[in-house]
């Protein structure tokens, strides 16, 4: 049988474990709390244009991520280099497709 003492810690390190998962929890769902109050704000919908920024914006973080994560999981820096290569350039033209459009856009309405 076990002693009181050998219980009381097995208790104390349960409720630390369990303290230290709801902090990382917490912590980790902050993010996605930036960017859904955001979202929710209604500043991305200001015009077409931000909002097409905006969603460009996400696009480019959630495709980071997955690279990140792959590179974690395989740990193939090449692959990670280039990769990222491609998406920043991609990304790039993307917002200045945005950008030229919306001068496009400005020029046209400017009178």
């Amino acid at each position: 049988m076990l002693s009181k003492k050998k219980i009381a810690a097995t208790f104390f390190a349960g409720a630390l474990c369990f303290g230290i998962m709801t902090g990382t929890s917490s912590v980790q769902a902050a993010p996605a709390a930036v960017h859904a109050g955001y979202e929710l704000s209604g500043l991305a919908d200001s015009n077409d244009f931000s909002a097409r920024m905006h969603q460009e914006d996400l696009t480019h973080e959630q495709i980071v991520r997955s690279l990140r994560y792959e590179y974690r999981r395989d740990g193939d820096r090449a692959k990670y280099d280039r990769d990222l290569r491609e998406e920043q350039k991609r990304h790039d033209k993307a917002v200045q497709k945005i950008k030229d459009d919306y001068n496009h856009y400005a020029r046209k309405h400017r009178q």
